[in-house]
């Protein structure tokens, strides 16, 4: 069975630099606000996401939103090293 965290994370994935807010998540991914809410709320503890006030790419509303920070990459030096 996939978890709604799981499918939270696959959303916002496929929607790179967006952020959502619970509501469009839920009626995205056909859930309850609360469970929706829920599954945020344990992505924020998790590297690479974050929650905070901001506009929702799908209502345009500003209101807590989830969003799915890009991969830090280090840039490789010029004898190809990765500087450490």
């Amino acid at each position: 069975m996939n978890r709604l965290r799981d499918r939270v994370v696959e959303e916002l994935a496929s929607r790179p630099g967006q952020s959502m807010c619970v509501g469009c998540i839920a009626k995205t991914l056909d859930a309850s606000h609360k469970s929706a809410h829920e599954a945020t709320l344990k992505l924020e503890a998790r590297p690479g996401f974050s929650r905070a006030y901001g506009r929702c790419a799908l209502c345009g509303k500003t209101r807590i939103v989830t969003t799915r920070r890009s991969a830090v990459t280090i840039p490789a030096t010029a004898d190809g090293s990765d500087g450490m």
